[in-house]
């Protein structure tokens, strides 16, 4: 997946760009942060920016001050029957696509993908209506950017 992650600026509540480093190699549905770390979030729409310390110079830090110190909240999730449904960027909300609507199977696709592939919640391609209402208004909310 993209290292450019779609984030909700802390600041305004707009979308953000967040540059991100993996601390292991893949990131998998089932973790909404996992192993990915901000290194940098910029907002176009307040001017808002903050450089974080790669995860390495904070290793010694206490869990939670890492939490908390490492929060970012993404720009393209919701809720639905009490899971997170979530995309990381446009990248990761096509795959989704793709997955739920059977366009993509298991040997079309990279080793990477497929890692993210196997991950994938079976309960997003069994509810496919809520699922695809899900793409489709994450995808307004990018043509909007609020």
């Amino acid at each position: 997946m993209d290292s450019m992650y779609l984030t909700e600026c802390p600041n305004c509540n707009k979308l953000a760009l967040c540059s991100m480093v993996f601390a292991k190699p893949y990131n998998h549905y089932r973790e909404m942060r996992g192993t990915a770390y901000p290194i940098k979030q910029t907002c176009k729409n307040c001017g808002f920016s903050k450089a974080y310390k790669h995860p390495d110079q904070t290793e010694h830090w206490d869990l939670e001050k890492r939490k908390k110190y490492y929060y970012y909240a993404l720009w393209l999730k919701d809720k639905h029957r009490g899971r997170d449904i979530w995309a990381v960027n446009e990248a990761h909300l096509d795959f989704i696509d793709r997955f739920v609507n059977d366009e993509i199977s298991k040997r079309d696709i990279s080793s990477v993908e497929r890692s993210a592939f196997d991950y994938l919640p079976t309960w997003l391609q069994k509810d496919k209506v809520e699922t695809n209402r899900f793409i489709k208004k994450m995808r307004v909310k990018l043509i909007d950017g609020n």
